[in-house]
């Protein structure tokens, strides 16, 4: 593992809003006298007209190792942690071949505003206890040799011990996971998410909850984190609670890919 220290970077990720501009015209302007030309006639306005015109931030990209504060406001500060290459290339090649023979995936139906639909990726769920999410809930699969492995090395390079873990295989490019977040109550308050991807890569984008209920999600920050095989992104703090993500589906061809997520949650009483 490597020891040397990670890279922090700091500071407001917020792009600059567009300055108003203030247009004032005198109202003691008097139209060109003895004249019918239109290109000489004068507009007045009176007043001061103010136009905002609001601007998104420009979309961000991690791909260095390190560790980004991304934002910060009352639910405190909410941080990534990217690791590019935490499993070498000769290991990944042999898990990735043995975590897609012996998971049980399954294909489920998951409820989105109101209706039943086929989740476009398989998934199976580890751990202690049941996980409900979208109107599903999962029942436990005890862990195996390789992923008690996999656990107890993110753990120790943490620092964060998980109970729990949600896998995932997309087995193409139009298999996917929409705009959400992990804030079920049974994950507790700014929880710590570890996700360990195998197979080919795929972009993890995150994008910053509006402020104000009903503002347009277009004018936030966006952040891309490009994941590929033997890459760990931690997400903690308040990463839950102020920022959505996704893995979108995408316009060229994609091989199989295996998304390992550690997480902690408590039976909800």
């Amino acid at each position: 593992m490597d020891k040397r220290r990670k890279k922090r970077i700091q500071g407001s990720w917020a792009g600059k809003m567009a300055k108003p501009s203030n247009k004032t015209a005198t109202s003691q302007e008097e139209q060109a006298s003895g004249s019918n030309d239109p290109s000489e006639k004068k507009f007045v306005f009176q007043g001061n007209v103010v136009n905002t015109i609001r601007q998104a931030p420009p979309v961000k990209t991690l791909t260095e190792r390190g560790t980004y504060e991304i934002s910060t406001g009352p639910s405190g500060l909410a941080i990534i942690d990217l690791y590019p290459s935490f499993l070498d290339g000769d290991e990944t090649e042999w898990m990735f071949e043995q975590l897609q023979a012996e998971i049980p995936w399954e294909e489920k139906d998951i409820k989105i505003k109101g209706e039943f639909h086929k989740q476009p990726r398989l998934t199976a769920w580890f751990g202690e206890f049941p996980y409900t999410y979208s109107g599903l809930t999962l029942r436990p699969f005890q862990w195996s040799p390789i992923l008690n492995i996999l656990r107890e090395k993110i753990a120790k390079a943490t620092g964060e011990t998980f109970n729990s873990m949600l896998a995932n295989l997309y087995r193409h490019n139009k298999d996917s996971v929409d705009w959400h977040a992990d804030d079920e109550p049974s994950l507790g308050v700014n929880p710590t998410i570890a996700s360990l991807s195998f197979g080919d890569s795929r972009v993890f984008e995150l994008r910053k909850n509006p402020l104000n209920e009903g503002d347009d999600y277009s004018l936030m920050q966006h952040i891309k984190v490009p994941l590929n095989c033997g890459s760990l992104l931690v997400m903690r703090g308040s990463v839950q609670e102020d920022w959505q993500h996704r893995v979108p589906k995408e316009y060229h061809d994609r091989g199989p890919r295996i998304n390992l997520t550690f997480r902690n949650i408590s039976p909800v009483k």
